[in-house]
């Protein structure tokens, strides 16, 4: 009973996100500012506010991954629609926002590309086996290589921008 409610929330969860932040109807939902991407100072918000990027793609998926998991614990004919959905889900995420280097996101208005050094276009890698390995190493390189390693873990910038940081790398 309780994983049915389980089940029925989060399938409800995954449905708003692709009926109520999609405006484009591309299949990529938008964070309508920064606080919903959990970085309430993340530069990709500095010019506008509602933007694709692929870390909500990633959460999505791994949700729509679990939500396979349940219904084949709750004998639910549609475990195999959520797979395939997840799979999918990725699948646009990289078509929408892996640009050969990197992950970068769009303006949800505009469609105009968003860089911004910041940790958001590296939480992909929560995804783990089904990326690319080619993406997942050239995800590490960068991470290694971009002054995101401090002392106490991944930091949310480059500790080279943060003012007055004398984190050591």
């Amino acid at each position: 009973e309780k994983l049915a409610a389980l089940y029925e929330g989060l399938a409800k969860w995954v449905g708003w996100y692709d009926a109520c932040r999609d405006n484009d109807g591309d299949g990529v939902p938008q964070y309508e500012s920064a606080e919903e991407c959990g970085f309430d100072g993340c530069p990709v918000f500095e010019k506008q506010n509602a933007g694709e990027l692929p870390d909500l793609c990633a959460f999505l998926a791994l949700l729509e991954e679990k939500l396979g998991d349940l219904a084949e614990m709750l004998g639910r004919a549609e475990s195999a629609d959520w797979y395939a959905r997840s799979k999918a889900r990725i699948e646009r995420m990289i078509s929408a926002f892996w640009n050969g280097k990197r992950f970068v996101g769009r303006a949800a208005e505009s469609g105009e590309t968003l860089e911004a050094e910041s940790i958001v276009f590296y939480r992909p890698l929560i995804l783990g086996k089904p990326l690319p390995k080619e993406i997942v190493a050239a995800m590490a390189a960068d991470i290694a290589e971009g002054g995101y390693l401090a002392t106490g873990g991944v930091s949310s910038r480059p500790t080279a921008h943060i003012e007055g940081s004398d984190l050591p790398v």
